[in-house]
């Protein structure tokens, strides 16, 4: 388990969660490099994440607790404890995290992530939060049958959600 986030992060997070809409423009001036564990807001349960400030998402909830904060509310108020969720596409399990702890023990989540280093970040948040009820699956999620290849986040990129399907020029061997 990494360690917690150094005192100027915490200040800085501090300061940052106090602040009314602006606090998304003072972001933009936070650090972006450091790795720690962080938390979740305690609104949506507080939950530890391994936080890597050189991606995006995770930079932002590190800072505001929270992502996106209208589609946080609205999916929080799907959920119910002993109930069920799907997060297809989890990425390192955001979603994944606040369902875990709103749908409590005795509910379900299932989320898939087919990048391979986004799945083992995933996996290991799951499993330093003692989620059980979360069962993490190494898949992709497609309406039809068949295999291709993902063209995954190049390591030098802030938003390490982004990944896409490789084309027929991409997929040929030279």
């Amino acid at each position: 388990m990494r360690t917690e986030a150094p005192w100027r992060i915490r200040a800085l997070r501090g300061l940052l969660r106090r602040l009314p809409r602006g606090r998304y423009r003072a972001l933009a001036s936070a650090p972006r490099e450091g790795r720690f564990t962080a938390r979740l807001a305690a609104e949506i349960g507080g939950a530890m994440f391994d936080c890597d400030l050189s991606d995006l998402l995770s930079r932002e909830v590190c800072f505001t607790g929270l992502y996106e904060p209208p589609v946080t509310r609205v999916f929080q108020r799907q959920l119910r404890p002993g109930g069920t969720v799907m997060d297809v596409g989890a990425n390192w399990g955001y979603f994944t995290l606040l369902a875990a702890a709103a749908v409590g023990p005795s509910g379900a989540v299932v989320s898939l992530e087919p990048d391979p280093r986004q799945f083992d970040t995933l996996a290991r948040n799951v499993e330093m939060n003692g989620f059980t009820q979360v069962k993490t699956l190494r898949a992709a999620a497609s309406a039809w049958s068949g295999r291709v290849t993902l063209l995954g986040y190049s390591d030098d990129e802030e938003n390490r959600g982004v990944t896409r399907i490789a084309g027929a020029a991409e997929r040929a061997t030279p």
